[in-house]
């Protein structure tokens, strides 16, 4: 090449290069950020021409576009034309050619040894150091192939045996961002002889601070080694919890059956005539024993949903006569509390779910509309169908939930605290629940609320169209 290019570079950026890529082999570079991604190869490609070196970069198009037009707009003395006709510069969609050795997602050994053979003796012709950079096994651990990405690492090594190259391989650290991945992290490192961290290494101006970063790291492997056993260990512990719940609840079922079945005969006059006292206490005591068949009911469907064996049973169901039904059910409450309830319903909206866990979502919606209401509040209940989903909605003129509160109310046993709740009974599981079961609809649960004016709680499943 005449009057080279390596020649025309700055003689600082030049010895820079060269220290920062003085090395032989196959190595990897992981990166935080793209754009650190994207230096590297510009610099990458500088130290190659700076030493006259034969330079391969084997990247996305995105990332080749980007750091040749760079190249071309800031660093007058590269001529990229120039040196891809010479041979000494040549760059390749990796995708592109991904697409030429992988067949039904596993590396063709042969096709990709023809391919780079032949790109490697071209290049050989130069006579001088061939250095490579190659996004492909990045590419493929994105895509979930880490198979292939283990097997086009190894025949990079088993490529360098008969032709003498470096080797650059580029991994995104966030690409490791899982538990799961440290497997895979680690294998990729043993393929490699050299190892080049993130680019918050780089910025250490001496090998103390470097060392202290090392060791703050390996406190923090340990603390998080730490965190997992106690994560686990507690883990086991809320099974146990949860065994103990199903089973407790289980037992206290039958027993709180068999009282409110013995308090409803007394009531009815089968053991002779009650006085008004007499009836007022049994009337109180029947109340009580509907929370608690209620507070069992409860605890024993979330033991249920979360071992995994609620089964739906699918079924046209008719979901306005539904909430008429519950509505109806709750008469003596909303009498009591001097309560409205406006309906805004279709004639028929017919819905495939399951009409007892349905229920029990209406019910449990309904149930919080009336015990968060005041008297002489309105609850309206609409129902309506769009071209995909079946939408129904509980809207009250209530006590309203705090913005930061109301993602609480769909967790496992919490309850807002706050002065106008006080005395209102519950276990906090009921829209949990509720929750749990309309995504297993394959639907979901929404609330607006605002405090003073009311809540909105609307929940969504595919329509039968």
């Amino acid at each position: 090449m005449s009057d080279t290019t390596a020649e025309k570079l700055p003689k600082d950026v030049v010895k820079s290069n060269e220290r920062k890529f003085d090395k032989h082999g196959h190595l990897v570079q992981f990166y935080e950020d793209d754009s650190y991604l994207l230096r590297t190869l510009i610099d990458f490609i500088k130290s190659a021409i700076a030493q006259d070196n034969t330079c391969l970069v084997i990247g996305t198009r995105e990332h080749l576009n980007s750091v040749e037009n760079q190249l071309k707009q800031h660093d007058e003395n590269i001529d990229l034309k120039e040196l891809k006709e010479t041979g000494q510069y040549v760059s390749m969609d990796a995708n592109v050619t991904l697409s030429q050795f992988m067949k039904s997602g596993i590396v063709d050994e042969e096709v990709f040894n023809r391919t780079f053979t032949e790109i490697l003796k071209k290049m050989e012709q130069r006579d001088r150091p061939i250095v490579a950079f190659s996004e492909m096994v990045a590419i493929l651990w994105d895509h979930g192939n880490d198979e292939s990405m283990i097997q086009l690492e190894d025949l990079w090594n088993l490529l360098s045996e008969s032709h003498k190259f470096t080797l650059y391989c580029g991994y995104p650290l966030a690409a490791f961002d899982h538990a799961g991945d440290g497997a895979a992290f680690m294998e990729i490192t043993k393929l490699h002889s050299e190892v080049i961290p993130g680019e918050s290494f780089d910025a250490f101006e001496s090998e103390l601070e470097r060392s202290k970063a090392i060791a703050t790291l390996q406190q923090k492997s340990e603390a998080l080694a730490t965190a997992k056993i106690e994560i686990e260990r507690l883990s086991k512990l809320d099974r146990e919890k949860d065994e103990i719940i199903a089973i407790a609840s289980h037992e206290l079922r039958s027993p709180a059956s068999g009282v409110k079945l013995y308090i409803s005969m007394l009531l009815d006059g089968y053991a002779g005539d009650l006085t008004s006292e007499q009836q007022k206490l049994l009337s109180s005591a029947n109340l009580s024993n509907d929370r608690q068949v209620k507070i069992v009911d409860e605890l024993l469907n979330t033991s249920k949903i979360e071992a995994g064996v609620v089964t739906l049973k699918l079924a046209a169901s008719n979901l306005v006569d539904m909430i008429k039904s519950v509505v109806s059910e709750h008469k003596l409450e909303i009498q009591k509390q001097k309560l409205k309830v406006e309906l805004k319903l279709p004639e028929h909206l017919i819905a495939y779910v399951d009409e007892h866990y349905m229920r029990t979502v209406l019910v449990n919606l309904f149930d919080n509309a009336i015990k968060y209401s005041t008297a002489g509040k309105t609850i309206t209940i609409t129902a309506r169908e769009t071209d995909s989903k079946i939408l129904i909605e509980f809207i009250d003129e209530g006590i309203g939930i705090r913005s930061e509160d109301q993602d609480l109310l769909f967790r496992k046993f919490s309850r807002v605290k706050s002065k106008a709740t006080t005395g209102i009974q519950g276990t906090g599981l009921g829209l949990y629940w509720t929750k749990m079961i309309a995504e297993l609809h394959g639907g979901a649960i929404n609330l607006k609320s605002d405090i003073g004016k009311g809540s909105k709680f609307t929940i969504s499943f595919p329509s039968q169209n």
